[in-house]
């Protein structure tokens, strides 16, 4: 597991990096995608809940924050469990035989977040545009407007995530997703 900055930090040092980020409305977006196969690897699910514990600690320390993530078994799971305070789940349709739960979003397609796609995924052109990849691409949207924010009601675009949470398994070159602080 390859993360950036967070271990060591210490707490004063976290909330002045979080009042550096905090947008005009005064809560600190963070995003958390990850694997569902971290359920498999026990060192990555507890180095997990340890960021969020510190995502716990700060909220009970004046930060606000709000978690976004997609609510799929594995990371999401994992975040959504632990954390103490305001979420926004990102989904890509109704869910099926149940009504949302107050924090759960549907959007619909998002034209931003198909052009981040289009222009960041290897094949992002093919993802958009190919039929056989018509059940792949809404969930990449959803991971892209984790990131960015949703559209609210007012359709404006609410807030980015100033820090995203990640974990997936190593690919063949070794590379695995890692934690971001954005500016």
């Amino acid at each position: 597991l390859v993360v950036e900055y967070a271990r060591d930090l210490h707490e004063k040092e976290a909330k002045e990096k979080a009042s550096e980020i905090t947008p005009d409305n005064g809560k600190t977006y963070i995003t958390v995608i990850g694997s569902r196969s971290i359920t498999d690897n026990p060192e990555a699910v507890a180095m997990f809940r340890s960021y969020v514990e510190a995502l716990n600690a700060l909220n009970s320390k004046s930060v606000d924050i709000v978690m976004r993530s997609g609510g799929a078994a594995g990371a999401d799971t994992i975040a959504d469990e632990a954390f103490r305070g305001e979420k926004e789940i990102i989904l890509p349709f109704q869910p099926k035989g149940r009504a949302l739960r107050d924090e759960e979003i549907v959007y619909s397609h998002d034209a931003e977040a198909e052009n981040t796609v289009r222009r960041l995924h290897p094949i992002g052109n093919r993802i958009v545009t190919e039929d056989k990849y018509k059940t792949t691409k809404p969930y990449l949207e959803r991971d892209v407007i984790e990131v960015i924010g949703p559209v609210g009601k007012d359709g404006m675009r609410e807030p980015a995530s100033s820090i995203v949470i990640g974990w997936t398994e190593p690919n063949r070159e070794g590379i695995t997703m890692h934690t971001e602080f954005r500016d």
